[in-house]
């Protein structure tokens, strides 16, 4: 059997098998001694299960690619920018802004 990961799109008819070998296609090739093991995500969306898939291929798989290490960064950058954003925006909302200690 195969696994579908989070992110992973259903393959069509007529897609082989060697895809999900592939290295390069994030297939991961098991050691000698390893055992395989499948494990089903069940949740309502924005439950969690794209970051416990995360947090098992940092902690037992080979990690992320350079690639994913770049759109993280960005995404991360963004996520910073937002919240700054954010806070200035209710500083100056909820009048606040005479209120700040400049010691």
């Amino acid at each position: 059997g195969e696994l579908l990961r989070a992110g992973d799109e259903p393959r069509r008819e007529g897609q082989g098998a060697e895809v999900a070998r592939d290295p390069e296609a994030g297939g991961a090739r098991l050691q000698k001694g390893q055992e395989e093991i499948k494990l089903l995500l069940l949740g309502a969306g924005e439950s969690g299960k794209s970051t416990i898939f995360k947090q098992m291929k940092i902690l037992y798989g080979a990690g992320f690619s350079a690639e994913d290490k770049a759109n993280f960064r960005t995404k991360i950058h963004q996520n910073v920018l937002t919240g700054i954003q954010a806070l200035c925006n209710a500083v100056i909302e909820l009048e606040l802004a005479d209120q700040t200690d400049d010691a």
